[in-house]
Formats: C-alpha cells, sequence, structure tokens
C-alpha cells in the first residue's frame, strides 16, 4: 500500500517540475521575443549589416552589430547599432568618450556639446560586461536608446542623432576598418 502511494507523489512531483519548468520557459521565451520586438519594429525588415570587436590595444571593450532593412545601410533611413559589452563601462567613460568623437567629427562648439552631454547623461547609466546598449536611428532623424532591450531615451534631435552614429558609422569615425566592417564595407574587423 506504501509502495504505490510512494509512486504516485513521485510522479506527482515530478509532473509538477515539468510542468514548471515548461511555464517558465515560455514565459522566458516570450520576454525574450518582446524585448527584441521593441526595438527591432523600429527597423522594418532588420538584418545584420555588420559585424566588429572593438579593441584599445589588447584590451576588448565591446561588439558591435549594425541592423538595417534587408541588411543595407542608409544612414538617412531607420538602422540600429548594439553594443554588447565586454567590459564594466561606468556612465561617465561612455558619456565623455561619446562626447571627444562627436566633437572631434563635427567641430561642434562648447555650447552644443553641453547640450549634448545632457541627452547623454539622460539615455546612459552604468554598463556591466555581457549588458548592451543599442541607439536606434529612426527615420525621423530621431535616435532612440535601449538598455538591454528596455526602451529609454528618444532624443528628438537630428544633429545629436547623426552626430552620435557616427562616432562609428562614418568615414571620419577613429577606428575605420571597424567602421568599415559594421557598414559592410570590407570583411576587416
Amino acid at each position: 500500500m506504501i509502495r504505490p502511494m510512494v509512486g504516485f507523489v513521485v510522479a506527482s512531483i515530478w509532473r509538477m517540475i515539468r510542468l514548471g519548468m515548461f511555464m517558465i520557459a515560455m514565459l522566458l521565451g516570450s520576454m525574450t521575443v518582446s524585448l527584441a520586438d521593441s526595438w527591432m519594429g523600429l527597423v522594418p525588415d532588420a538584418e545584420i549589416v555588420g559585424q566588429a570587436r572593438f579593441k584599445v590595444f589588447l584590451f576588448k571593450i565591446y561588439d558591435a552589430t549594425l541592423f538595417a532593412a534587408n541588411g543595407r545601410f542608409d544612414p538617412d533611413g531607420a538602422y540600429a547599432l548594439r553594443l554588447n559589452y565586454l567590459v564594466d563601462a561606468s556612465k561617465a567613460q561612455i558619456v565623455k568618450r561619446s562626447l571627444v568623437e562627436m566633437g572631434r567629427q563635427t567641430k561642434a562648439d562648447e555650447a552644443q556639446l553641453e547640450i549634448w552631454k545632457v541627452f547623454l547623461d539622460a539615455s546612459f547609466r552604468d554598463l556591466k560586461d555581457g549588458e548592451s546598449a543599442t541607439a536606434v536611428h529612426n527615420r525621423d532623424g530621431s535616435i532612440t536608446f535601449y538598455l538591454n532591450d528596455v526602451e529609454g531615451e528618444t532624443i528628438n534631435d537630428a544633429d545629436f542623432a547623426d552626430a552620435f552614429m557616427n562616432i562609428w558609422l562614418s568615414d571620419k569615425a577613429k577606428d575605420l576598418d571597424f567602421s568599415r566592417a559594421l557598414r559592410g564595407l570590407d570583411d576587416t574587423s
């Protein structure tokens, strides 16, 4: 009498565990799709244009991926640049390096850089190794930031959006091979 009861209890517990694992898998699967869809919906027919790893000396900083409609980059269209960090990066470092590069490429004056600093401060936080930042250049010229696929700030300033994205996606980029690889212009990274 006890042996069948133990078998029933074990089978019931096993069914509950399997059901729980199934429900967790379904929940995680739906979260992943909805998070990815959140920014990918802004870039219709998004496909990878190019990928590159950014390094400083021998240190790997982040892996970058550029997405655009049908895998074709159009600087005036909708596209997304995703940076997957391979190190911890403070908000202060991200903002400072971005402003230096934006200023170098555009020759923006101090007043303009101060306005852009406010935008960057609102859009970023400290990022840990394994976290991601995605910037979506929208068709209307605005830019929307996502941190770990969670929507953040949208900045409605086309000059800012272009200057920020051009850090990586212009012929004036500090690492031209990296930029060209992202834009799908060659295979060098």
